[in-house]
Order: structure tokens, then C-alpha cells, then sequence
């Protein structure tokens, strides 16, 4: 480990850019700790076996890196390996975080925080795939090496659930200089968010969602005292904003740590619970995993004018991608996620195509004042009533719900029992 944190102390460097590149920077002497910190951490989450597995896949992914081949056979190729890589894992599935001696302690307790620890794979091919993929043309050797690779995967506040930072990103993020005092205070106020989100709002409001389904099945609390639809919208709602704050939460805090290691990686998460439409609402929430699908799922496997294909594909392979953290999935829970996902892609590709017509002016919506500001807040409830379901619905399919009880339990939303 020592050589392997040398070599990562040596060989990474910092790019501004893609031509007229200044000279190399060296990340110093806190990077072979960082990728000691990494190394400790993978071993402790991951068993020896699953280990290996990372370890051979990551070094697939670089050979296939140094091949000169053309975009669609290494996507191809990369894909085929990502098929067999996870047909392994889930022929030997890894034990859950409550079962390990450690981290049961550490992460919050609960059904619907297990993705954060069953992440780690799903958030290792995305940046794999990016490390593969990404400027095809003109790769130095030196800087698309095999330690900074190793350094860019088991980054260690990048490790469990990301943010996942694109590899050229992930270097041009840093800055070889001791913190200062705007990231200090950026570092504190983004910890003591992540960690109020994470460890205090998330817990509390995962008790009071599970609290509010059991109510309506049973006939108590608020569901005996008034309609139990509404118990139900108030509960999907719920379970949509829980998932947002822990996965924010848990990104706030990666942020923070990552930039007092000198790292400045741009905001994940930017008012998605308020996003005015599903487009908006994919753009600024996981932004990272935005522009990784985007760029090498989204735009390059359709023409830029066929907007309904390429949104339902990206759309799509994210719901299937958040498909593979859930523990014990099935084929139809991986359907069910992938319908749910892609039909918020229809709805991007149709308000994409009205906006590229003249419907917008023909509807004469006013652009500001008070009718302005009534059809951006119902903009605001439909794409959060939209978004509701495929959210809900992981985290429901993360707890271990199966798609007919899936189906009875959106039931509940429209019929009265």
C-alpha cells in the first residue's frame, strides 16, 4: 500500500484544462494519506472477495482506457464487464451495514438507509464509466494513470454514495494551498447541515412516514380522524423528501470533508425539491451523476434532435442504476423502477418539444407578476407530485417491498378503503 500511495503522491496532478495545460502539480503529501484513508476504508466496508472484484474491475477499466478503440465498442465492452461484474456480486451478495461490527454504529439506523452503504459498487462503475469514456482523443498516459485511477476510486469521502465527481473534475477540483478561512466556514456550515439533515431530520421523518403507512393499514391515528387518502399523500410526500435529505445530507457532509482536503467540488443538489418542472429537477439534483449520464448515455446514443428517446434512455437506465442498490432485488422491482424513472423522461421530452414550438407564446402565460408567480408554484407541487413516486418507490424497493405491494399501496392514494 505504501508504494501504490507514493506512486498517487508522484504521478497525480491538477489540469485547468484541456490544451495549454500548466506544468504538473504534485498533490503532495496528503494524498498517499488520503489514499491510505481510502484503501482502510474499502477494506473495512468491503469483504475480501467484493475487494478483488473492485480491484479487477478497476483494472479492466484501464486497460480498456488505453485501448484505441472507438467510443461505441469500449461502451460496448465496458458494459458487457459491468454485466458480469454484477452478476458476480449478486451471486455472492455482501452482508448489510447492520451486521457489520463497525458501521452499525455509524450510519443511522433504518430501512431506508441501506442504500448509502449498498452504493458503493453502483457509484464505482459510474466513475469507472467516466474514467473510461471521457475525453477519448489526446490521453496522456502520465495523467490517465493507475494510481490516480486508484486514488480517484477509493477517495474516501467519495466512497460510500458519492457525490460522484467526474475523474477530470475530481483533479481540476483541487488546490494545493491549507485551507482558508471561506472554507473553514464553508466546511462547518456544510457539516453541521449534513449531519442535522442525516442524523436528525432523516430519522425523525423516516419514523413519522413508516408511522403514517401503518396508520392507514390499521385504521388509527390520523387516518381514523379524517380521509386516509390524504394520510397517504401526506406519506409519499414524505418519503420523497426523505430520501432528498439523505442523500443531501450525506453529500453536504462528503463536501465538506473534501474541501478541507483541498478539494472544490461544485454543489450536488441546487433547490431540487422545488424545480419548476422534471427537467429542471434532473439537472440540479445528483448533478454529478447528471452530467456522467447525460454526456455518455443521453447525448451520444441518439441524435440531438429525438429528445423523447434520449430522455426515457437516461431516465430510464437511472431508475434500473438505483435499481442495483437495493438489497435482494428482483427483475420486477427493476422494471418497476425503470417504468417509473422513464415516464418522468417522457414528461422531460414533452416539455422540451413544447418549448422548442410556439405553444408557450400561442398560451400567452405571463413571464411575471402575480399569474407568473401562481403557475411557477403549480409548476412546483405537479413536478413534486411527478417525482414523488419513482422517489418513494426506491426507497420502497430498498426496504424490501415487492412491486404488487407496491401497486396496493399507491391503490391507497386514490381509494378510499
Amino acid at each position: 500500500m505504501s508504494a501504490m500511495a507514493t506512486a498517487v503522491q508522484n504521478s497525480v496532478v491538477v489540469d485547468e484544462g484541456h490544451d495549454n495545460r500548466p506544468a504538473p502539480v504534485t498533490l503532495g503529501a496528503g494524498a498517499a494519506a488520503l489514499f491510505g484513508g481510502g484503501v482502510v476504508l474499502a477494506m473495512l466496508v468491503l469483504p475480501p472477495l467484493h475487494l478483488a472484484l473492485l480491484c479487477a474491475n478497476a483494472l479492466m477499466a484501464f486497460w480498456l482506457s488505453r485501448r484505441s478503440w472507438t467510443w461505441v465498442r469500449k461502451y460496448t465492452s465496458f458494459y458487457l464487464a459491468q454485466t458480469v461484474y454484477f452478476c458476480a456480486l449478486f451471486h455472492f451478495p455482501r452482508p448489510g451495514y447492520e451486521r457489520h461490527a463497525l458501521f452499525r454504529h455509524v450510519l443511522p439506523q433504518g430501512p431506508y438507509f441501506y442504500f448509502l452503504w449498498s452504493a458503493v459498487e453502483v457509484v464505482a462503475v459510474l466513475k469507472l464509466l467516466d474514467f473510461v469514456l471521457c475525453r477519448t482523443e489526446r490521453r496522456d498516459p502520465a495523467e490517465f494513470s493507475l494510481p490516480r485511477l486508484g486514488f480517484f476510486l477509493l477517495f474516501p469521502f467519495a466512497f460510500f454514495a458519492g457525490p460522484v465527481i467526474g475523474f477530470e473534475e475530481f483533479y481540476n477540483g483541487y488546490r494545493r494551498v491549507r485551507p482558508g478561512l471561506p472554507d473553514v466556514v464553508y466546511a462547518a456550515r456544510k457539516s453541521v447541515w449534513g449531519t442535522l439533515q442525516l442524523f436528525v431530520l432523516a430519522p425523525w421523518l423516516q419514523a413519522f412516514v413508516l408511522a403514517q403507512r401503518e396508520s392507514v393499514r390499521a385504521g388509527t391515528g390520523l387516518a381514523a380522524a379524517g380521509d386516509p387518502r390524504l394520510v397517504m399523500w401526506l406519506w409519499i410526500a414524505g418519503m420523497s423528501v426523505l430520501l432528498y435529505i439523505i442523500y443531501k445530507g450525506y453529500t453536504d457532509l462528503m463536501l465538506g470533508a473534501s474541501r478541507l482536503a483541498g478539494f472544490r467540488f461544485p454543489e450536488q443538489f441546487w433547490f431540487t425539491l422545488f424545480a419548476k418542472d422534471p427537467a429542471e429537477y434532473w439537472q440540479n439534483g445528483n448533478r454529478g451523476v447528471y452530467r456522467i449520464t447525460s454526456q455518455y448515455i443521453f447525448n451520444r446514443m441518439f441524435d440531438r434532435k429525438r429528445l423523447a428517446p434520449k430522455a426515457v434512455w437516461t431516465t430510464g437506465s437511472s431508475g434500473v442504476a438505483h435499481s442495483l442498490m437495493c438489497p435482494g432485488i428482483t427483475l420486477g422491482g427493476t422494471i418497476l423502477l425503470g417504468v417509473l424513472f422513464g415516464m418522468t423522461g417522457l414528461v422531460v421530452a414533452l416539455i422540451q418539444r413544447l418549448r422548442s414550438t410556439r405553444v408557450a407564446t400561442w398560451s400567452g402565460w405571463p413571464r411575471e407578476g402575480t399569474a407568473h408567480n401562481a403557475l411557477v408554484i403549480a409548476g412546483v407541487v405537479l413536478t413534486f407530485a411527478l417525482m414523488s413516486f419513482p422517489r418513494s418507490g426506491f426507497l420502497l424497493i430498498v426496504e424490501g417491498v415487492s412491486p404488487p405491494q407496491w401497486l396496493q399501496l399507491v391503490r391507497l392514494l386514490f381509494v378510499r378503503t
